[in-house]
């Protein structure tokens, strides 16, 4: 299949098939705005996506297999209910963009620190403590994060 871009925004979807997979020359994939809780691990086979956006769903977790995502740059998770990343964020190595605002994040892994490419990180409406946030400004240096 050789669709490369693709839209299901507000369409109520509570699953995604395992079907997905198949679509592994998607470059742009939005989901915003469904009642997706999970996110399945073929996910992890689009491998060619740029841009991915979940935001207002009900995700809570994210598959080990999202790290497979490596060409991915902008990656939108905002107003989930998700409370932890997997390790595997860190082999997003072209990450540029990463929503993560109005979550329930208390920690991010301390893998977030090979993002090397990664310019801004939203972390609003989370419920980072103080001294989480001063070790994420300190592995993410040249990193643009937004607490507030």
């Amino acid at each position: 299949v050789y669709l490369i871009k693709l839209n299901m925004f507000n369409n109520k979807l509570t699953t995604l098939s395992n079907k997905f997979g198949k679509l592994n020359k998607l470059v742009s994939l939005d989901l915003s705005s469904n009642k997706l809780t999970t996110i399945p691990p073929v996910i992890g086979q689009l491998n060619q996506l740029r841009e991915l956006s979940l935001n207002k769903n009900q995700i809570q977790n994210l598959p080990y297999e999202f790290g497979n995502l490596k060409h991915l740059k902008t990656l939108n998770l905002r107003q989930n209910g998700i409370t932890s990343l997997p390790k595997s964020v860190a082999m997003l190595s072209s990450l540029e963009n990463l929503d993560l605002a109005l979550n329930k994040l208390t920690v991010l892994p301390l893998e977030i620190a090979n993002l090397k490419k990664l310019k801004v990180l939203t972390l609003v409406g989370n419920e980072l403590p103080v001294k989480e946030q001063q070790k994420i400004k300190a592995l993410l240096p040249k990193t643009t994060i937004y607490f507030e």
